[in-house]
């Protein structure tokens, strides 16, 4: 009789441990997900993780920096079509490579300042907009796109001058050739790359003080060397202008 009831006992042990278990995996399942929510929202860090991001309801301002956008089907960063939407978000020092589309304005009520970015190998648009905002877009790399440019006026894209680096540009600044990553799976820099040094650290508009991110992608120093221009992209290279 006693073998039976120390029977039932370890049993009923054994079940309890199971679920005990059980519980516990759970939870770790749902700190798992919450630590990948978080992780999307604060991207700006030292990451090469990949998404693509849209904004609706957005916050009057919204900064997206330092991210790697690569091989993405949609776009890469959209601002959704919806009654209540505004905002002027920032876009800093981001790479796009490979996407359907890199920024996608779709509601008029969205002002973005769009600035040191590499648009590459988009299959649709590089940039898009809807409406008649402002919607900057200065001191970009464009290269290998389908379109370049989508619902901005014709100056955008128009070669007229040259820019600090010599390399001829837009009147935003923006240049129109080969970033010259390492290669196709490392997107720093050659030595020769015309996206060194061809960015700008402050710009002011919609009324806003728009800053280059002080570190890259992977936490090094932007701008690097000291006291000179940042480069265009989410990668700061070392080498001198």
């Amino acid at each position: 009789m006693e073998g039976k009831m120390e029977s039932k006992e370890k049993k009923k042990k054994a079940e309890r441990e199971k679920k005990q278990g059980n519980e516990d995996k759970k939870k770790g399942m749902k700190m798992k997900i919450i630590n990948l929510f978080i992780f999307f929202f604060f991207n700006d860090t030292a990451t090469t993780e990949i998404y693509t991001l849209s904004l609706h309801d957005a916050l009057p301002i919204s900064i997206v920096q330092n991210n790697a956008f690569l091989n993405l089907q949609g776009a890469a960063i959209s601002m959704l079509d919806r009654s209540l939407n505004s905002g002027i978000p920032s876009f800093v020092n981001n790479t796009i490579v490979n996407c359907n589309r890199g920024i996608w304005i779709q509601d008029p009520h969205f002002d973005a300042t769009i600035i040191n970015n590499i648009f590459y190998g988009t299959t649709a648009t590089a940039i898009e907009r809807t409406g008649s905002n402002s919607s900057i877009a200065f001191y970009n790399c464009f290269y290998g796109n389908t379109n370049d440019f989508v619902g901005y006026p014709a100056t955008y894209g128009d070669i007229v001058m040259t820019n600090p680096n010599g390399d001829p540009c837009d009147l935003g600044f923006n240049i129109f050739q080969d970033p010259l990553f390492a290669s196709l799976n490392d997107y720093i820099f050659s030595p020769d790359s015309p996206c060194i040094g061809a960015g700008i650290d402050t710009l002011n508009s919609n009324s806003t003080q728009h800053v280059c991110p002080p570190y890259d992608i992977e936490g090094n120093p932007r701008p690097n060397p000291p006291n000179t221009s940042p480069d265009i992209g989410a990668w700061e290279s070392d080498y001198p202008t």
